[in-house]
């Protein structure tokens, strides 16, 4: 493959790949870009039967969608083979160039479509002579076909929100080996992306830290709407009654009645609120549940507060963007 060349409103990473690995670049329609501002909306309405009017029961996002014109220069066969297999994968990860830290997960939504013009490029080959070069067969090993043309490519997320792909500022640069983070353009982002450089507060670190002590874990939400998490709580064996809550919003809180266990064994409790599922030690164990229900992280700032005296806390969640 070729060598990646990240440009804004040009170029995207789709199942690991960039388009520039091909030589396939988006081109403008009309001289201008085109972006959805958001998902797209259903409102959920019922008519009023015998009257005026119409009710309004509110709105849900329901999908994305996605649509590049590219444009292309000397892709080889080789090439064109490969665009076929990589545009075939099934839901795998999108990033635009000009949004780096926002992850889609999408598929393509209809056959590509391709527009070209097939050329001939005459390759070197020292091996072979002048004379040689007129001879019955020996030229067209010399030969490759190139393509140059348009092609249209959509793709669809059936999640229709975007999520970050690494929630610290810090780890974007242009040396990092991973190729979702190797950006050029931090600066042009960095501001309206609303990501921190890293967990520390104060110089420590404290976002994502579980402090024992103090049964708390500092958060923050740089996204557009709150987001799921799922939390990881070593046990003893010993019944346990764990609240778990966000500091200073009573709305948001439930509790987890543990009975205690069999055996001498520690035990892990997992709490998905994207899934509304908790499970110890893989079994699930909703009934658990004593007051309160799931809740999301908020936008912002916020602590995460838990029952005092746990040894072993751990979060996991992406920031989620329109």
């Amino acid at each position: 493959m070729r060598s990646i060349n990240k440009v804004d409103y040009a170029g995207f990473t789709f199942a690991g790949v960039h388009s520039s690995q091909f030589g396939l670049y988006s081109v403008s329609s009309g001289n201008r870009y085109g972006r959805y501002l958001s998902p797209t909306i259903k409102n959920i309405t019922a008519e009023n039967t015998g009257g005026n009017g119409t009710y309004f029961f509110g709105s849900q996002y329901t999908q994305q969608t996605f649509s590049f014109s590219m444009a292309f220069d000397s892709v080889t066969e080789l090439e064109l083979r490969e665009i076929k297999q990589w545009l075939s994968n099934g839901v795998s990860s999108l990033i635009l160039d000009e949004l780096p830290y926002i992850e889609y997960y999408v598929k393509v939504s209809s056959s590509p479509q391709m527009n070209f013009l097939v050329f001939d490029d005459y390759l070197e080959d020292t091996s072979t002579s002048i004379e040689d070069l007129y001879a019955p067969g020996a030229a067209s090993e010399s030969i490759q076909r190139l393509y140059k043309g348009e092609m249209t490519i959509s793709f669809i997320a059936y999640e229709p929100f975007g999520y970050s792909v690494d929630k610290w500022l810090d780890n974007y640069s242009s040396t990092s080996d991973n190729i979702k983070l190797q950006v050029t353009n931090k600066s042009e982002w960095a501001a309206s992306s609303g990501l921190l450089a890293n967990n520390l507060k104060n110089g420590a670190p404290y976002y994502d830290v579980w402090n024992g002590t103090l049964g708390s874990m500092g958060l923050y939400n740089a996204g557009d709407i709150e987001c799921d998490y799922v939390l990881n709580i070593e046990l003893s064996n010993a019944a346990h009654d764990i609240e778990v809550k966000i500091d200073g919003d009573s709305t948001k809180r439930y509790k987890l009645s543990i009975p205690a266990g069999t055996t001498t064994d520690a035990r892990t409790v997992i709490v998905d609120t994207k899934k509304r599922l908790v499970t110890l030690d893989g079994i699930v164990a909703n009934n658990y549940i004593t007051e309160g229900d799931f809740f999301k992280i908020p936008l912002g700032e916020s602590i995460l507060m838990l029952t005092t005296g746990l040894n072993n806390v751990t979060i996991n969640y992406k920031y989620c963007y329109l």
